[in-house]
């Protein structure tokens, strides 16, 4: 009888587990799709950008969005570990460093690299980027060009 008793302990208290583990799991989004998505291109003076980070701001409240800038100049926004983005407005901040392969031996930081998109881009404020992004998807392309000045001058 008592061997039986723990038993059904047991299992009830294996299955428990790997059910907070399940839930665990689903609050961190794993697998987790948000209601919008949004893809696009990024160039620079009317070439594709080969290498940086796009990243949305939301203008209400809301966690940022950000996307790896592929060696195409293509991107696509995650929120998070989650797919996807909230819809709402957005400013857009971009940045690119082209950072030199194969010259750092290990010794202190990596060098910083040169960096590509003009000081204006790179802060939400002053870049001038700004997207409504809708339920479903979206596509929002970006060009961006060299002999930009700050929004304001």
């Amino acid at each position: 009888m008592t061997d039986r008793i723990l038993r059904t302990f047991f299992s009830l208290r294996g299955a428990a587990a790997l059910g907070g583990i399940g839930l665990f799991i689903l609050a961190l989004g794993c697998g987790e799709s948000l209601e919008s998505s949004i893809t696009g291109t990024v160039t620079l003076d009317g070439k594709p950008l080969h290498i940086g980070t796009v990243t949305l701001y939301p203008v209400q409240s809301g966690p940022l969005a950000y996307g790896s800038i592929q060696s195409d100049g293509t991107y696509k926004i995650v929120t998070g570990g989650t797919k996807g983005l909230n819809s709402g407005e957005y400013k857009v901040g971009v940045l690119a460093i082209d950072t030199p392969v194969g010259t750092h031996q290990g010794k202190g930081p990596p060098p910083l690299g040169k960096i590509l998109t003009p000081q204006r881009y790179r802060d939400p404020e002053t870049s001038g980027l700004k997207i409504t992004v809708t339920s479903g998807s979206n596509r929002y392309d970006i060009a961006l060009h060299s002999s930009a000045q700050p929004a304001g001058e």
